[in-house]
């Protein structure tokens, strides 16, 4: 039973990943979020979409308005780390971040 668990364990660590993020290198995904946002292909786009906002606003802000851009994203980060593999929450956050950056 345990060469099973592990064969199992094995083939879903080297399993290649199916979509591909655009805020973070999935190949060095470390957390459970991470991962399954490199498995999901909605997650990914959600992450492509609210990666690319993110970029263009950072970009065209400076001080005290580029840094709360930034305090601001760094709080959704820490909130989407928390969702773990729950696919939901992630897409949950996502699309209220997304919300949040076009009304900046």
């Amino acid at each position: 039973m345990k060469s099973v668990r592990l064969a199992c364990l094995l083939a879903f660590a080297l399993a290649p990943l199916s979509a591909e993020a655009q805020s973070f290198n999935c190949s060095r995904a470390s957390t459970a979020d991470e991962v399954l946002i490199c498995q999901d292909a909605t997650l990914s786009r959600l992450d492509e979409r609210m990666a690319g906002m993110y970029s263009r606003l950072r970009n065209r802000l400076v001080g005290h308005g580029r840094e709360g851009l930034m305090d601001g994203q760094a709080e959704w980060l820490r909130s989407r780390h928390a969702c773990g593999r729950d696919a939901g929450c992630i897409e949950d956050a996502y699309r209220r971040r997304i919300r949040e950056l076009s009304e900046f």
